[in-house]
């Protein structure tokens, strides 16, 4: 039903962009959870948010039920690379089904669409609201700052089930019609070999740290950076020294 929540734990996967798509579009509530995050952490998240569903990869299954945490939800689906667990819907099974409802034609600006989750670094993770509006407006608003087009390939390795990939490289790319090259997860060496891979990139964002990585890689000039033209930078001090062996 509209409003319900559906958690997600998923890497940097289609399968995740097409969850997100999918909750937008029947107007559930999206809780996106660090793939990262250990079972307590991930236990307060769905049961904080009211989660009634949880879309998950096969691979963090066995440590989801042996500590519980797969019985707070009333429906697990499961993203697997086989048949993957006989237990639990397959999210390609579900993507393939008629849905049981009519999607909803027309939304309200005010109504919750996401619920994003501190780190917990200092206490317990802080459920982050989103409105449809906040988020709406802050593709609208990043979008007139930092011009994106449909000519553009980002390629995206920090997790899309946090903001900073999320809100400053998925979202805008598909609301500007570009392309998103998925990396499930920041290793440098799987990031340099995507970036000697077609198309040619043209839009990085990273930690200062594995910018400089990839800096100090050795396979770095087989790199095609013919078309790239634009390389955010944040959610840690940048040192000026990064910025000279960028250039």
């Amino acid at each position: 039903e509209a409003m319900d929540r559906v958690a997600l734990m998923l890497p940097n996967r289609p399968e995740t962009v097409l969850a997100y798509l999918a909750c937008f579009k029947a107007a559930l509530v999206v809780a996106p959870i660090d793939f990262r995050h250990r079972a307590v952490q991930t236990d307060y998240s769905i049961n904080h948010s009211g989660a009634r569903a949880l879309i998950v990869h096969e691979d963090r299954l066995p440590e989801l039920r042996s500590e519980g945490v797969l019985s707070r939800v009333e429906r697990v689906i499961v993203v697997a690379a086989d048949d993957g667990d006989r237990g639990h819907h397959r999210f390609q099974d579900v993507i393939q089904s008629t849905p049981s409802a009519p999607l909803p034609r027309s939304f309200e600006m005010d109504d919750l669409c996401m619920m994003i989750y501190t780190s917990g670094t200092t206490a317990r993770p802080k459920g982050v609201t989103y409105t449809r509006f906040a988020i709406e407006d802050g593709i609208r608003k990043y979008l007139a700052r930092v011009v994106i087009s449909s000519d553009d390939v980002g390629l995206i390795a920090a997790p899309i089930t946090r903001p900073m990939a999320l809100r400053s490289q998925l979202l805008p790319l598909l609301r500007a019609g570009g392309c998103a090259s998925l990396i499930e997860s920041f290793h440098v060496d799987n990031y340099v070999d995507a970036l000697q891979r077609p198309p040619a990139k043209t839009f990085l964002a990273l930690l200062p740290a594995a910018l400089g990585q990839v800096l100090h890689h050795p396979d770095v000039d087989k790199c095609d950076f013919s078309r790239l033209r634009l390389c955010l930078v944040g959610g840690d001090r940048t040192p000026a020294g990064l910025h000279e062996e960028f250039e």
